[in-house]
C-alpha cells in the first residue's frame, strides 16, 4: 500500500474511528487497530461473510444480549502465578466478561446454521468454561458485591455478627444515656466509631468519671472518645467475627482463583472469541449505517462497481438529508485503465477516492458501499497519488512529489496493481508535463496496471481514444445550468468547461475573447466539439426521457383500450346470456300456456 498515508488520503481513518465507537470492549478495539488489507481471497471472503451474516441477523431484529465488557488478560496473568489470590474486583471483572461471552455464544447458537454458517462455525471455536461462571454468579451479586450466602460459613458469620452488633449497640446506647444524664456528653453529640470500635464522646474534663478506654480525642482536645468497659467483651467479639469473616472470604477467593487458574487456556480462547465477535459486530453496525453490501469477490484483479459511494460523503450528506450520486466503474482485462476528464469541482477526485476506499474496505474485511450486484477482484497492491505532497523539510515541490510517486509506481505497479492518480502531469509546464504524462501512461497500459487517472490534458484524452486497454471517461456537466452533475460517463473524453465556468464566475467577455484567440483554433475546436457532444448527449437524454414517457403513455392507453375491450366483451356476453335466459323463460311460459289450452280443448268442443 503506497503511500504510508494512504488511509488518511482515502478517508479510511474516519472508518477506524467509527469502528472504535461501535466496539463494546478494548478487545474489539485492539482488532480495529490491527486491521489491514489482505490479498488472500479465502481470508477476505471469510471476513466479509462473517460481517454480512452479522448484518443480516441485526437487520432481522436479532441482538446479542451483551453489554460493555473488559479485557481480562490481566486477570488471567495474575491467576497464572502459583499461590496468587485474585481480589474481588478482578473476579467481578472476570464474571462480567464471562457473562458477555455466554450471551454472545448463546446468540450465535440460536442462529440457523444453514443461514449463518460462518457465525455458527465461529461460536464452535470457544465455549464458556463449565461451572466457572455459575460459581462466580453464586458468590457475587450483579452489582459486584460478595453475597452473604457465598458459603454456609460466611452466612453464619454474618448472621452472628448482626446479632452481636445489635447487642453491642444496646450496651453502648445504655452507657451513652447514662453519660448524658450525668452531664458528661457534649450537647448534640452522638455515638461514634474509632479504630473500628463503638465509643461515646465525653468532655475531656470528665473522662475519668466514665469507666472505659480512651481511643481518641478531638483536634482541640476538648472531647475524648471512650469505649465503655461494659462493652469491651462485645467489641472484642465483633472483632473476632470480623477476622473470621476475612479468613472465610480469603478462603472463598482462593478457591475461585484456583478454578480460574485451571481454566486459563479456555479463557484465553474465549477472550479471543470475544474480541473477534466484538470486531465483527462493530463492522456489521458500520455496514448498516453506511448501507454497505457484500459484493461478488473474485481472485483476479478488476472490478465492476455498481452504485459505489464514498463513506465520508454518505455520512456528511445524510446530516443534510441529501443522497450521494453513486458511481459505476468497470475495469476489466480488456479495458483496465480509465482516464477521467471534466470540469474542476466536478467530482473527479471523489471518483478516485470512491474507487480506492471501497477496494481498501473490501480487502480489509469491511463491506464496501456498493450495490450487491457489484463484482470486485483482489489487487496485490494499491498505489495512489492524490493531493499535494510538497514539503519544505524535504525540499519537494508539488511536481517533484508527483514525480517521486510516479517513479515508485513505474517501478513496482504491474498486472495485479491498482493505481489511482489525480491531476496527472500537472505542476509544471503543460507542454512538457503532458508529454511526460503520456509516456508514463503508455507504460502503465503496457504493464497492464488497473486503475483510474484524472487529467485535463488533451493529448492524454487523444491517447486514450486510440489505445487499447484504456478508455476515456467524463464527469458530466449540465450545459444549460453550467453546473456539475457528479455522474461518470465512460466511452468519451470530457471538457474542462474552463471558459464557461469563467463566464459564469463573472469574468469579462473581452477576457474570454482574448483567451479563445490565445488557445488557438485547433484547441478551441476540440473544446467546442466536446461541448457540442455534451450538449447533444444531454439533448438526446432529454429526448430519450420524453420518448420513454410517450411510450409509457401509449402503453397506458393500449392497456386502457384493452381493458375497455375486455369489459365490452364481458358486457356483451352478459347481455346475450340474459337475452337467452329471458327467451328460454318466455318459451317455457308459452309452452305451458299451449299445454293448458290443449287440455281445455275437448271441454270447449263439447260446449
Amino acid at each position: 500500500m503506497y503511500p504510508e498515508a494512504i488511509e488518511q488520503k482515502l478517508g479510511f481513518l474516519q472508518l477506524r474511528e467509527l469502528l472504535n465507537q461501535y466496539c463494546l470492549s478494548p478487545l474489539g478495539r485492539c482488532y480495529v487497530a490491527k486491521m489491514k488489507p489482505s490479498t488472500r481471497l479465502s481470508q477476505i471472503e471469510l471476513w466479509v461473510d462473517q460481517v454480512a451474516e452479522f448484518k443480516q441477523a441485526l437487520m432481522q431484529g436479532q441482538q446479542p444480549g451483551v453489554d460493555e465488557f473488559d479485557d481480562c488478560s490481566d486477570v488471567l496473568a495474575q491467576a497464572a502465578v502459583e499461590g496468587a489470590v485474585l481480589p474481588i474486583e478482578l473476579l467481578v471483572k472476570l464474571q462480567r466478561t464471562l457473562e458477555a461471552a455466554y450471551g454472545m455464544h448463546l446468540f450465535f447458537e440460536n442462529l440457523p446454521v444453514d443461514e449463518f454458517p460462518q457465525l455458527n462455525r465461529l461460536a464452535q471455536k470457544a465455549e464458556v468454561p463449565p461451572g466457572l461462571l455459575e460459581q462466580l454468579q453464586r458468590v457475587f451479586t450483579p452489582e459486584g458485591n460478595l453475597r452473604d450466602d457465598a458459603s454456609p460459613t460466611l452466612q453464619e458469620l454474618r448472621h452472628t455478627y448482626q446479632r452481636e452488633h445489635t447487642k453491642l449497640r444496646s450496651i453502648i446506647q445504655k452507657a451513652f444515656k447514662q453519660a448524658q444524664k450525668d452531664g458528661f456528653v457534649p450537647e448534640g453529640s452522638t455515638i461514634s466509631v474509632r479504630e473500628n470500635r463503638m465509643v461515646i464522646p465525653v468532655h475531656s474534663a470528665n473522662k475519668r468519671h466514665v469507666h472505659g478506654f480512651v481511643h481518641d480525642e478531638s483536634a482541640s482536645g476538648t472531647i475524648a472518645y471512650i469505649e465503655p468497659v461494659e462493652s469491651l467483651d462485645a467489641n472484642n467479639k465483633l472483632r473476632e467475627l470480623e477476622l473470621a469473616e476475612r479468613r472465610e472470604i480469603f478462603r472463598i477467593l482462593t478457591r475461585l482463583t484456583e478454578q480460574v487458574h485451571q481454566a486459563i487456556a479456555p479463557m484465553e480462547a474465549l477472550l479471543l472469541f470475544l474480541g473477534i465477535t466484538d470486531f465483527i459486530w462493530a463492522k456489521a453496525r458500520l455496514a448498516i449505517t453506511l448501507l454497505a453490501a457484500r459484493p461478488q469477490v473474485t481472485s483476479q484483479p478488476g472490478m465492476q462497481l455498481v452504485d459505489a459511494r464514498h463513506p465520508q460523503l454518505v455520512l456528511s450528506l445524510a446530516r443534510e438529508s441529501r443522497q450521494v450520486v453513486p458511481l459505476s466503474v468497470s475495469l476489466t482485462h480488456k479495458q483496465h485503465l480509465l482516464l477521467i476528464s471534466g470540469p474542476n469541482a466536478g467530482g473527479k477526485s471523489v471518483a478516485l477516492k470512491t474507487i480506492g476506499i471501497n477496494q481498501y474496505m473490501l480487502q480489509s474485511g469491511l463491506l464496501p458501499l456498493v450495490n450487491a450486484n457489484t463484482q470486485m477482484g483482489i489487487f496485490k497492491d494499491i498505489f495512489i497519488d492524490i493531493g499535494d505532497e510538497q514539503s519544505i523539510d524535504n525540499d519537494l515541490s508539488t511536481y517533484s512529489s508527483h514525480l517521486k510517486n510516479m517513479r515508485i509506481m513505474l517501478k513496482h505497479a504491474g498486472a495485479g496493481s491498482l493505481i489511482l492518480i489525480d491531476e496527472f502531469g500537472t505542476g509544471t509546464d503543460p507542454l512538457f508535463g503532458g508529454a511526460i504524462a503520456e509516456a508514463m501512461l503508455e507504460t502503465y497500459v503496457a504493464n497492464h496496471c488497473f486503475g483510474a487517472i484524472t487529467t485535463h490534458y488533451s493529448n492524454l484524452k487523444a491517447f486514450a481514444e486510440k489505445t487499447d486497454g484504456i478508455v476515456n471517461g467524463a464527469m458530466q456537466f449540465d450545459m444549460h445550468k453550467l453546473m456539475p452533475l457528479y455522474r461518470l460517463a465512460t466511452g468519451r473524453p470530457g471538457s474542462s468547461f474552463a471558459l464557461e465556468l469563467a463566464q459564469k464566475s463573472g469574468v469579462q467577455g473581452e477576457i474570454i475573447r482574448k483567451a479563445k484567440e490565445k488557445m488557438g483554433a485547433g484547441q478551441l475546436d476540440i473544446e467546442k466539439l466536446l461541448n457540442k457532444l455534451e450538449r447533444q448527449k444531454q439533448d438526446l437524454k432529454k429526448r430519450e426521457v420524453a420518448l420513454k414517457n410517450n411510450e409509457n403513455k401509449v402503453k397506458q392507453q393500449e392497456k386502457k383500450f384493452a381493458d375497455m375491450q375486455q369489459a365490452l366483451a364481458l358486457k356483451k356476453a352478459s347481455i346475450l346470456e340474459k337475452a337467452r335466459s329471458e327467451a328460454a323463460a318466455l318459451l317455457q311460459n308459452t309452452n305451458r300456456e299451449i299445454e293448458k289450452l290443449e287440455r281445455h280443448l275437448p271441454f270447449l268442443a263439447s260446449v
